[in-house]
């Protein structure tokens, strides 16, 4: 299951939040919002880092946004979880509390508004962090956290399995065991791409045929060399593949019981006549046909800003979208 994961360094400033930390972390439950998945957070936090307080909390998208978001992606279904690793106090004691769940790491996580110094200067009251704010407090009497941890390996196995309690998962109804393979082999993206990163290659796999006419000069059109396939074939071709029709080259060669290649060939020539250059309509890339279920690929926008393929197939079942380059992107490509 993806999950969102916001861990806190105490490592600097005691894991305090500066004015974009709060932009971060905001960030990153936007993205949880957006894509429904479940957030997790690492705590370990002083809350906000005082000197840059009149920062962090003025604003729409401030400090106490977090737990606003918090609320409402809780409220959406969208679990909050979390797991105190060291000291949580003030600002960072209400994501703990505010968190579907919550662990805590026995004698190392505390949670609470105001550690013991304050306490004492408010209070006169002398006690101790664990008693303040320990795990045993918050596990047996406040129910602000809900597991207990022996150690970090232990609060993050807890975690997986708050997670995995979650019955969030994927369809169930796609298989992997009735995927179909690729029409054409994974070796051959060898010799597409290369290794030569700076050499372009045409994106596209030469299927299906349709009228794209382009003017010849004699000479180009002389110089082509003539087939010497069986006249009844290639007749046979001209009336298989016409103008108002869409066939690909597995089609004919399997109506015909002719070889892809030799359909390939007639191809060159039925198409390179009256000086006119019949080219076959590019439909599916060379390096997706050799990778998504069964080679099918329903490409988007086809003849619009053809320097980027678009379009949507299947990967072991599940549906993908994808995104080519073929070349330099112009405005209609980047719409």
């Amino acid at each position: 299951i993806e999950c969102v994961i916001v861990a806190n360094d105490a490592t600097v400033k005691g894991g305090s939040y500066y004015p974009i930390t709060v932009k971060k972390h905001l960030r990153a439950q936007e993205i949880g919002l957006q894509n429904n998945l479940p957030c997790i957070y690492l705590v370990d936090s002083g809350g906000a880092n005082l000197p840059y307080q009149a920062d962090v909390f003025p604003d729409r998208d401030h400090f106490g946004r977090i737990f606003y978001n918090q609320a409402n992606m809780s409220a959406l279904g969208i679990a909050q979880i979390a797991v105190v690793l060291g000291s949580c106090t003030a600002g960072g004691a209400y994501v703990p509390a505010m968190a579907d769940q919550s662990v805590i790491v026995g004698k190392q996580g505390t949670i609470f508004l105001a550690g013991p110094p304050l306490v004492k200067a408010a209070t006169g009251e002398e006690v101790t962090a664990e008693e303040l704010g320990g795990a045993d407090l918050h596990c047996s009497k406040s129910g602000v956290t809900d597991h207990y941890a022996v150690d970090d390996n232990h609060a993050l196995y807890l975690s997986r399995r708050v997670v995995k309690n979650l019955n969030k998962r994927k369809d169930p109804s796609v298989t992997i065991r009735n995927v179909d393979p690729p029409l054409h082999s994974l070796h051959d993206l060898y010799g597409i791409v290369g290794g030569n990163i700076k050499r372009s290659f045409d994106v596209r796999e030469h299927s299906p045929f349709r009228s794209s006419r382009m003017p010849m000069k004699d000479e180009e059109r002389l110089g082509r060399p003539s087939t010497s396939t069986n006249p009844e074939i290639v007749d046979r071709v001209r009336q298989l593949v016409r103008e108002d029709r869409q066939m690909t080259i597995k089609d004919v060669s399997d109506i015909m019981t002719v070889s892809y290649g030799s359909v390939q060939t007639i191809l060159t020539s039925v198409f390179n006549m009256h000086g006119i250059a019949w080219s076959l309509q590019l439909q599916i890339s060379q390096v997706i046909a050799r990778i998504v279920d069964g080679s099918r690929f329903d490409e988007f926008k086809i003849q619009y800003g053809d320097t980027l393929v678009t379009g949507f197939a299947r990967l072991y079942g599940y549906p993908v979208g994808v995104i080519g380059n073929n070349g330099v992107l112009f405005a209609e490509s980047a719409l």
